[in-house]
């Protein structure tokens, strides 16, 4: 069967999305049906103990976006010790939420071992202060 006949009757919905195996179109082809880019590769940032990684689709645990959130991990037990939201992203209500969510691209500690750089997939930067817990945005 060829991709793009597979591609036609998925369009005019003669059979359920379900039926069709995307993996037979060429890759130049399916990354043109994407709906967002992978997730940046973010390691985190260990620091006096704690570990530092962006919370990620927590939304259904109760935060307000699936992005942009720091969360502080104690290093020896695991235990989440906070969360801070880092940047507030702007949901359209006419499109999909997760082509709209925001990731974080870079973490890195400053040399005064108290702020976190954050940059995010929109390439704006964002310093945390890891002591008093704030955020000020500082550019590209």
């Amino acid at each position: 069967m060829k991709p793009e006949w597979i591609l036609s009757v998925l369009l005019l919905g003669l059979v359920p999305a379900s039926w069709a195996d995307c993996s037979l179109l060429p890759v130049e082809k399916r990354m043109e049906y994407e709906k967002r880019a992978p997730l940046p590769v973010v390691e985190p940032v260990v620091q006096e103990g704690t570990r530092y990684e962006e919370a990620q689709f927590e939304k259904s645990d109760g935060l307000d976006q699936n992005s942009g959130y720091l969360a502080a991990f104690d290093v020896a037990t695991g235990k989440r010790k906070w969360v801070l939201k880092v940047y507030e992203v702007c949901y359209d209500n006419d499109d999909e939420g997760d082509v709209q969510d925001v990731f974080f691209k870079k973490l890195e500690l400053g040399a005064d071992g108290e702020t976190l750089y954050v940059t995010n997939e929109e390439d704006r930067r964002f310093a945390v202060n890891l002591v008093r817990r704030t955020v000020t945005e500082v550019g590209p």
